[in-house]
Protein backbone atom coordinates (compact mmCIF):
# COMPACT_ATOMS: atom_id res chain seq x y z
CA UNK A 1 0.00 0.00 0.00
CA UNK A 2 3.05 2.37 0.86
CA UNK A 3 4.48 1.79 -2.73
CA UNK A 4 1.28 2.53 -3.99
CA UNK A 5 1.13 6.02 -2.14
CA UNK A 6 4.32 6.58 -2.79
CA UNK A 7 3.94 6.05 -6.75
CA UNK A 8 0.75 8.45 -6.44
CA UNK A 9 2.62 11.10 -4.80
CA UNK A 10 5.10 11.22 -7.56
CA UNK A 11 3.85 10.31 -10.47
CA UNK A 12 0.42 12.78 -9.41
CA UNK A 13 2.04 16.09 -9.65
CA UNK A 14 4.08 15.16 -12.96
CA UNK A 15 0.49 14.22 -14.48
CA UNK A 16 -0.78 17.77 -13.60
CA UNK A 17 2.63 19.63 -15.03
CA UNK A 18 1.66 17.39 -18.51
CA UNK A 19 -1.43 18.65 -18.31
CA UNK A 20 -0.95 22.01 -17.57
CA UNK A 21 1.68 22.53 -20.41
CA UNK A 22 -0.64 20.34 -22.80
CA UNK A 23 -3.36 23.23 -21.71
CA UNK A 24 -1.47 26.48 -22.32
CA UNK A 25 0.21 25.29 -25.36
CA UNK A 26 -4.05 25.03 -26.63
CA UNK A 27 -4.84 28.14 -25.18
CA UNK A 28 -1.83 29.82 -26.91
CA UNK A 29 -2.36 27.88 -30.10
CA UNK A 30 -6.09 29.22 -29.75
CA UNK A 31 -5.05 32.55 -29.40
CA UNK A 32 -3.13 33.10 -32.75
CA UNK A 33 -6.05 31.31 -34.76
CA UNK A 34 -8.02 33.76 -33.02
CA UNK A 35 -5.35 37.16 -33.82
CA UNK A 36 -4.46 35.69 -37.37
CA UNK A 37 -8.37 35.62 -38.11
CA UNK A 38 -8.90 39.35 -36.65
CA UNK A 39 -6.27 40.36 -38.51
CA UNK A 40 -7.72 39.45 -41.51
CA UNK A 41 -10.95 40.47 -40.59
CA UNK A 42 -9.79 44.23 -40.13
CA UNK A 43 -7.78 44.37 -43.50
CA UNK A 44 -10.24 42.54 -45.59
CA UNK A 45 -11.29 45.43 -47.74
CA UNK A 46 -8.47 47.64 -47.05
CA UNK A 47 -6.37 47.70 -50.60
CA UNK A 48 -5.17 44.07 -49.66
CA UNK A 49 -2.23 44.17 -52.21
CA UNK A 50 -0.84 47.47 -50.65
CA UNK A 51 -1.14 46.26 -47.14
CA UNK A 52 1.35 44.67 -45.31
CA UNK A 53 -0.36 43.44 -42.32
CA UNK A 54 -2.96 42.04 -44.81
CA UNK A 55 0.19 40.43 -46.42
CA UNK A 56 2.27 39.70 -43.34
CA UNK A 57 -1.35 37.40 -42.06
CA UNK A 58 -1.83 35.73 -45.04
CA UNK A 59 1.57 34.20 -44.76
CA UNK A 60 0.55 32.77 -41.26
CA UNK A 61 -1.44 30.99 -42.56
CA UNK A 62 0.25 27.64 -43.61
CA UNK A 63 1.50 27.62 -39.78
CA UNK A 64 -1.23 28.73 -37.97
CA UNK A 65 -3.92 26.17 -39.16
CA UNK A 66 -1.93 23.61 -40.58
CA UNK A 67 -3.51 20.93 -39.23
CA UNK A 68 -6.93 22.36 -41.06
CA UNK A 69 -6.80 20.90 -44.33
CA UNK A 70 -10.29 22.74 -45.51
CA UNK A 71 -8.73 26.04 -44.50
CA UNK A 72 -5.22 25.07 -46.22
CA UNK A 73 -6.93 24.41 -49.17
CA UNK A 74 -9.19 27.47 -49.64
CA UNK A 75 -5.84 29.45 -48.50
CA UNK A 76 -3.88 27.71 -51.18
CA UNK A 77 -6.81 28.27 -54.11
CA UNK A 78 -7.13 31.92 -53.34
CA UNK A 79 -3.06 31.99 -53.01
CA UNK A 80 -2.87 30.42 -56.76
CA UNK A 81 -5.27 33.02 -57.78
CA UNK A 82 -3.38 36.03 -56.67
CA UNK A 83 -0.44 34.83 -58.65
CA UNK A 84 -2.41 34.75 -62.34
CA UNK A 85 -1.74 37.17 -65.03
CA UNK A 86 -5.10 37.98 -65.76
CA UNK A 87 -6.89 38.40 -62.32
CA UNK A 88 -10.56 37.98 -61.71
CA UNK A 89 -11.05 40.44 -58.74
CA UNK A 90 -14.40 39.11 -58.11
CA UNK A 91 -13.60 35.35 -58.40
CA UNK A 92 -10.58 36.05 -56.01
CA UNK A 93 -13.16 38.07 -53.16
CA UNK A 94 -15.48 34.90 -53.33
CA UNK A 95 -12.83 32.59 -52.32
CA UNK A 96 -11.62 35.08 -49.78
CA UNK A 97 -14.96 35.34 -48.41
CA UNK A 98 -15.01 31.10 -48.66
CA UNK A 99 -11.84 31.05 -46.73
CA UNK A 100 -12.43 34.02 -44.04
CA UNK A 101 -15.68 32.16 -43.53
CA UNK A 102 -14.30 28.73 -43.16
CA UNK A 103 -12.24 30.11 -40.17
CA UNK A 104 -14.94 31.75 -38.81
CA UNK A 105 -16.57 28.29 -38.36
CA UNK A 106 -13.60 26.72 -37.25
CA UNK A 107 -13.17 29.14 -34.37
CA UNK A 108 -16.55 29.12 -33.26
CA UNK A 109 -18.32 31.81 -35.28
CA UNK A 110 -21.20 29.80 -36.50
CA UNK A 111 -23.60 32.57 -37.42
CA UNK A 112 -21.72 34.53 -39.20
CA UNK A 113 -22.80 34.87 -42.76
CA UNK A 114 -20.41 35.70 -46.07
CA UNK A 115 -22.52 38.87 -46.15
CA UNK A 116 -21.20 39.67 -42.87
CA UNK A 117 -17.79 39.40 -44.01
CA UNK A 118 -18.29 40.93 -47.29
CA UNK A 119 -19.43 43.59 -45.28
CA UNK A 120 -17.21 46.75 -43.93
CA UNK A 121 -16.65 50.39 -43.21
CA UNK A 122 -14.81 52.45 -44.70
CA UNK A 123 -15.33 56.02 -44.28
CA UNK A 124 -15.67 58.40 -47.49
CA UNK A 125 -12.61 60.92 -46.19
CA UNK A 126 -10.31 57.98 -45.85
CA UNK A 127 -10.99 56.29 -49.40
CA UNK A 128 -10.30 59.70 -50.98
CA UNK A 129 -7.48 60.24 -49.36
CA UNK A 130 -6.19 56.35 -49.95
CA UNK A 131 -7.47 56.99 -53.70
CA UNK A 132 -5.79 61.05 -53.57
CA UNK A 133 -2.09 58.93 -52.31
CA UNK A 134 -2.21 56.45 -55.22
CA UNK A 135 -2.80 59.19 -57.63
CA UNK A 136 0.13 61.33 -56.05
CA UNK A 137 2.20 57.88 -56.22
CA UNK A 138 1.69 57.52 -60.07
CA UNK A 139 2.28 61.24 -60.36
CA UNK A 140 5.12 61.45 -58.83
CA UNK A 141 6.21 58.31 -60.46
CA UNK A 142 5.61 59.89 -63.93
CA UNK A 143 7.59 62.79 -63.06
CA UNK A 144 10.99 60.97 -61.83
CA UNK A 145 10.56 58.70 -64.91
CA UNK A 146 10.04 62.15 -67.37
CA UNK A 147 13.50 63.73 -65.21
CA UNK A 148 15.29 60.46 -65.50
CA UNK A 149 14.55 60.51 -69.62
CA UNK A 150 15.52 63.78 -69.92
CA UNK A 151 18.47 63.28 -68.33
CA UNK A 152 19.74 60.47 -70.30
CA UNK A 153 19.29 62.52 -73.57
CA UNK A 154 22.49 63.27 -74.83
CA UNK A 155 23.18 67.03 -74.74
CA UNK A 156 23.25 69.00 -78.55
Amino acid sequence: MEIITAIAIVIGPVIAVIITLWHQSRNERRKRQFDLFFKLMENRKYQPGMNQEWMKSLNLIDTIFHQHPIILKLWHEYYDMLHMQNRNYETENRKLLDLLLEIAKYLGYKSLKQTDIDSFYMPIGLYSQTELNIKLQEEQLKYLKNINTQMEKPSP
